[in-house]
């Protein structure tokens, strides 16, 4: 493999955990917010936008 190929896999491969640490990091706000809105009675708010949200996430993963 040449080495042109080898830092363009390797840089995908960055990008590729950046995305990840980047979506897990979403999902765990996600939950922190839910939480929070449940406890300040929002429960019904929060389901609305929980799932705006999720639907923005696997846009972006597709």
């Amino acid at each position: 493999m040449s080495k042109e190929k080898k830092d363009e896999v390797e840089e995908k491969d960055e990008v590729e955990e950046e995305d990840e640490m980047m979506l897990k990091e979403l999902k765990k706000q996600i939950s922190l917010d839910r939480d929070h809105r449940k406890y300040l009675g929002g429960e019904a708010e929060s389901r609305y936008v929980d799932e705006k949200i999720r639907k923005m996430l696997k846009k972006r993963s597709d």
